[in-house]
């Protein structure tokens, strides 16, 4: 069993998120299958009536869990390229969930077979008119077809199309700030794209991606104030979550640079996961 209630989230850039735990969290530890089991029919009759409730618990939860994982694996690599995708109305059902996920699917698919280096994180977004439509990034690029499409973003920054995307258009800048566009790809996982792909893949990562390293502490009540004083000093951010299902409250911070004590920079394995 693990026990800690302070998990510190290095990536490659010196960035790092902490997360501190108002109460201690204990993984490993086995549901007891008496109390599981016992259920009565008023519990029963509760259930029901919470169905809803839960249900929106159940949404949230999916919610901050994938939005978490997409930033992550963007924060976690170096990109090249920030694509969006769209489809022709004329070869792609551009309604169809399931139709366009295969698109996209097929087309990373051979992108990587021609590409090895080529990695990639995409996640859908639907328009007004309920259209999908994809966001991603690209890195390990060298040796892909890109084309001037004759038009610049508002900064000046060129903007690009792939000609191997034969379903419909797509455009493609080079990313300035890694950060900023962490970020930005989160925004595109919502409330109601969760409740519209429900059961379903949200987002696409290639297998050589990376992940943050991950360290995990156990600390007292004033190691936990200390930490979170030092870290205070020069965060990007702070900020205070609530769990609905658990008296639990989690404080997020996120700094740049920080090493863990008696640790250069250097000498974490951010890609040894």
């Amino acid at each position: 069993m693990e026990v800690y209630n302070v998990k510190m989230l290095h990536y490659y850039n010196g960035v790092v998120d902490t997360h501190i735990y108002s109460h201690a969290i204990e993984s490993g530890v086995k549901v007891d299958e008496k109390k599981k089991k016992r259920k009565s029919n008023n519990v029963e009759n509760d259930e029901r009536k919470n169905e809803k409730k839960n249900t929106e618990k159940s949404l949230k939860n999916s919610l901050s869990r994938t939005k978490q994982k997409v930033y992550q694996y963007a924060l976690a690599n170096r990109w090249d390229l920030f694509v969006t995708m769209t489809f022709s109305p004329d070869m792609v059902d551009r309604y169809d969930y399931e139709e366009c996920s295969k698109v996209l699917s097929i087309w990373l698919n051979n992108l990587r077979r021609k590409y090895p280096d080529l990695y990639y994180v995409f996640v859908p977004e639907q328009h007004k008119d309920w259209a999908w439509h994809f966001h991603g990034l690209l890195g390990g690029i060298d040796g892909l077809e890109l084309t001037n499409s004759g038009h610049k973003t508002k900064k000046g920054d060129i903007i690009y199309n792939i000609p191997s995307y034969k379903k419909g258009f797509t455009t493609a800048t080079y990313v300035q700030d890694m950060d900023a566009v962490s970020f930005y790809l989160t925004k595109y996982i919502t409330k109601d794209l969760c409740m519209q792909t429900k059961g379903k893949k949200r987002y696409w990562v290639s297998r050589n991606l990376d992940l943050p390293m991950v360290e995990k502490y156990e600390f007292t009540v004033g190691e936990q104030l200390a930490l979170m004083e030092e870290l205070r000093q020069d965060c990007n951010y702070e900020s205070v979550v609530g769990c609905d299902t658990v008296p639990q409250q989690v404080r997020y911070f996120q700094n740049n640079g920080l090493v863990l004590a008696d640790t250069e920079i250097d000498e974490l394995p951010f890609t040894d996961v």
